[in-house]
């Protein structure tokens, strides 16, 4: 499984997210951080895999949708300017119908996708490979309209409502898999979603948030979690919950260590923690339970 970083950070970060060719998704919500990080793995010498979101969540918030005529307008600077150096995939510019705060109606549903498959079409033909462009299937929408993708590519991304549990999320993704097709979950990082999912690529900036609030990511051969090592936080006085006040405190030193981190310096330093969180990730492949349950949502 791939995993895709993303969100906002310092070039101090970026320069060592390169140095571990770490796959990058950027979103045209923030179109010039592509251009800082591409600049930079440009002077390092190194090859990226970048995957370009549209942003379109981002502007629907907004309430400025997204114009496919600048969208496309941004991927040809991108290419012009990067394109025979590193690996470039894009996210179709899905149509999220209704406002913010108000449910859709059927018919803006319907609208919605019938956009969102244009859109898809015209990205594939702009790009002259439809392997370029992974449409986007929402939960809540029809099988039929993903079974519409899947005729002409097999790679899509999934879109799961956050409003939904984390169950619900699972079986709706587990219900949305289909034999030899690759699938991307858009922030879908949650330990069971990545175990039952048969996930091609998924992208998150859990990572870059984790670090924020004091925690390292940390794998104990079952749970893959954040562990919280920050000197300031609260979770000091939580017996388990903090590096301090585990029983097994000194063993998770020691690997810290074997590593080349430094528990003090995880505690007091957030780049650091940015640091270890990338490579956290990196080593990090979830145990597999894909299978079909009887009761999907007694996960």
């Amino acid at each position: 499984m791939k995993m895709y970083f993303s969100g906002s950070f310092r070039e101090v970060v970026a320069r060592r997210m390169i140095e571990h060719n770490a796959p990058r998704l950027f979103t045209y919500a923030y179109p010039k951080e592509a251009f800082m990080y591409l600049n930079i793995a440009s002077e390092m010498g190194v090859h990226c895999d970048i995957l370009i979101d549209s942003g379109a969540f981002t502007a629907w918030n907004k309430g400025r949708p997204v114009q496919l005529e600048q969208l496309l307008a941004y991927h040809k600077q991108i290419l012009d300017t990067y394109g025979d150096k590193h690996d470039f995939q894009f996210i179709a510019l899905d149509v999220i119908p209704g406002e913010r705060g108000r449910m859709a109606t059927p018919q803006e549903m319907e609208d919605g996708m019938k956009r969102s498959f244009d859109n898809f079409l015209a990205m594939a033909e702009f790009h002259g490979d439809v392997k370029k462009v992974l449409p986007v299937y929402h939960s809540g929408e029809p099988v039929a309209f993903r079974d519409a993708f899947l005729e002409h590519t097999n790679h899509i991304c999934l879109s799961m409502n956050q409003n939904l549990s984390e169950r619900e999320r699972v079986a709706w993704a587990m219900e949305a898999q289909v034999p030899g097709v690759k699938l991307h979950g858009l922030a879908a990082t949650g330990t069971r979603i990545m175990e039952y999912v048969d996930w091609y690529s998924v992208d998150s900036a859990g990572w870059l948030m984790t670090a924020a609030m004091g925690s390292i990511l940390w794998h104990n051969g079952k749970r893959f979690f954040p562990l919280a090592v920050s000197s300031d936080s609260p979770q000091r006085k939580e017996p388990g919950k903090h590096i301090e006040n585990r029983p097994d405190s000194d063993t998770v030193k020691d690997l810290i260590y074997a590593k080349g981190f430094d528990p003090e310096t995880l505690a007091v330093d957030y780049l650091e923690r940015c640091f270890w969180n990338i490579e956290a990730w990196m080593e990090y492949q979830p145990r597999k339970r894909i299978q079909r349950i009887e009761g999907l949502f007694d996960l």
